[in-house]
């Protein structure tokens, strides 16, 4: 009995077992379609990793010539007095030094081995920026009204910022301890000032890397104009400055007398001390920044590599574009 049961179909069985089927296909397609898409997705990304890996590893091998190049030319020679030649290396087709002015980094070295990527550098002494960590009021007057904070807000950055700075200063020393303790104070970075109430006004603080090609937080150096990029002294003289060292001296000069921060020993160095490395690798899709330090460290080590990030290479072309139109045309014709 109860087989003839089990055997009995109800009327309505045939007109289930269709949309049951259709919605289990329907399920069927979509968990494939999704299968699919992250197939696709993860393809996407690994294609994308290597890429990325590609573009480090490009950047890794001209940050290490590079970095290489600034040993033999800022340390060799001029402590031990010797030749980049006794390395086996050639004649740079650009001097290392080539301030804020971007070209094809050619290497140093005749045979690598490997494949050496074209890349486009900019190499840009620290000296030549303008140096935000001097507590003199007369010369952040002069600063803050350049950078156009708004009406009546110059008195309160001056002040506002000399008391962050000042809060900064480190306690004295002994003659001991200062042999063996650098001394560091005041702005650690110079967008800090960007955090500051009335500094956050600043319009180019909205471009922090615009604003680091400009600015410095060094030991408070009022700038040695003989040493300015023009987008400095742009800054510094407004437009029209002229491009006569001796002219844009006694500009310099007389603004300096104008504002009262004017010392005829203020001003002179030499750079070459601290300086920061962009890298473009061809056709990458990020760029590498980092900063070499040529100054004894407080490890005892002649030189420090620090600071390294990456940027957005389309975004640094657009501005280099603009800034050295030669070069960059150079670089994406190669």
């Amino acid at each position: 009995m109860f087989r003839r049961l089990l055997k009995r179909r109800s009327p309505g069985a045939d007109g289930f077992a269709m949309p049951l089927t259709l919605a289990v296909l329907l399920i069927l397609s979509y968990v494939i379609a999704v299968g699919l898409q992250r197939i696709e997705v993860s393809q996407a990304e690994a294609r994308l990793s290597s890429a990325t890996t590609a573009d480090v590893l490009d950047a890794t091998l001209v940050e290490q010539d590079v970095v290489w190049r600034g040993v033999l030319e800022l340390l060799a020679k001029p402590i031990a007095g010797v030749a980049a030649n006794n390395y086996g290396a050639r004649a740079p087709d650009n001097s290392w030094t080539a301030n804020a002015r971007a070209y094809l980094w050619s290497p140093t070295y005749r045979e690598l081995g490997r494949d050496f990527p074209t890349a486009l550098v900019v190499i840009h002494d620290e000296a030549s920026k303008i140096d935000l960590n001097n507590t003199d009021e007369a010369y952040l007057r002069f600063i803050a009204e350049r950078a156009q904070l708004g009406p009546g807000n110059t008195d309160r950055a001056v002040t506002e910022l000399q008391n962050y700075m000042n809060a900064r200063r480190p306690l004295p020393l002994s003659a001991d301890d200062s042999l063996r303790i650098p001394q560091r104070s005041g702005l650690l970075d110079p967008l800090e000032v960007c955090a500051l109430q009335y500094w956050s006004r600043w319009e180019l603080c909205s471009r922090p890397e615009a604003f680091r090609e400009l600015f410095t937080a060094d030991v408070g150096l009022i700038p040695n104009i003989r040493m300015m990029t023009p987008e400095a002294a742009r800054f510094l003289l407004r437009e029209g400055f002229s491009t006569d060292i001796l002219e844009l001296e006694r500009e310099w000069t007389s603004q300096r007398i104008t504002y009262g921060f004017y010392n005829p020993l203020s001003g002179i160095g030499t750079g070459g001390q601290r300086f920061t490395v962009t890298i473009i690798p061809q056709s990458a899709q990020r760029a590498f920044r980092f900063e070499i330090d040529s100054r004894v460290q407080e490890t005892g080590d002649p030189f420090a590599i620090r600071y390294r990030r990456y940027l957005p290479a389309d975004a640094l072309l657009d501005d280099y574009r603009v800034r050295f139109p030669g070069a960059v045309s150079q670089f994406l014709s190669q």
